[in-house]
């Protein structure tokens, strides 16, 4: 499970301080510790109460079987469930439920008001990575990462998931090199293993 900062609602604001219930770094962790797959997560999760502590999220919620969903909030405590489909499930900072496809999504505003640096050409970048998706999803990722010219932004990791292998790898933002380039550290790699006789997850 991995959240990603929504910059589309404009009902949900973040509380600044703690309250009852999961905020977003807790969601992930409590789907992971009660979770099997992707039909206990939704289950779970429209059970949990949920508000957002210092960012407004949606996640990315996937199995080892190769199944996976966006999970959405919006205005009223309205929830939303988007199912992946036989296609790369590709998404960056917008609500995937408010647009019935790809070609569905709006062109972006570069003069909107009161967007996050990190939110540059969202929907520019959920094309790319639809397109780039399917040959090398890893060049696809750094051609979307946030420009090097952006003011106050930067993407600060990139995670990879192998189902298989039930593994994740991670590089991570370590500052700007002196030629403006950014500097990342090399692939992180964690891969998940059973106790003997445990019951895996």
């Amino acid at each position: 499970m991995a959240l990603l900062a929504d910059d589309e609602s404009t009902d949900l604001h973040p509380t600044l301080q703690y309250q009852a219930g999961l905020h977003e770094s807790q969601a992930a962790r409590f789907v992971l510790d009660q979770c099997r797959d992707v039909d206990e997560a939704i289950k779970a999760l429209r059970c949990a109460k949920q508000y957002d502590n210092m960012f407004t999220c949606h996640y990315v919620v996937a199995d080892r079987h190769g199944d996976a969903f966006v999970w959405e909030r919006d205005s009223h405590n309205v929830e939303h469930v988007v199912r992946a489909d036989h296609a790369p499930m590709c998404v960056t900072n917008y609500l995937m439920h408010r647009y019935a496809s790809l070609e569905s999504l709006p062109h972006d505003d570069p003069n909107r008001q009161g967007a996050y640096p990190f939110a540059a050409n969202m929907y520019e970048r959920a094309r790319v990575l639809h397109r780039r998706a399917a040959a090398a999803i890893e060049t696809a990722m750094d051609e979307v990462a946030i420009p090097q010219e952006t003011v106050g932004a930067r993407t600060l990791w990139r995670t990879t998931f192998d189902l298989e292998a039930r593994s994740l790898s991670a590089t991570f933002y370590l500052g700007d090199a002196a030629d403006g380039t950014a500097h990342r550290s090399p692939p992180v790699t964690c891969t998940l293993a059973a106790s003997v006789g445990s019951d895996a997850r």
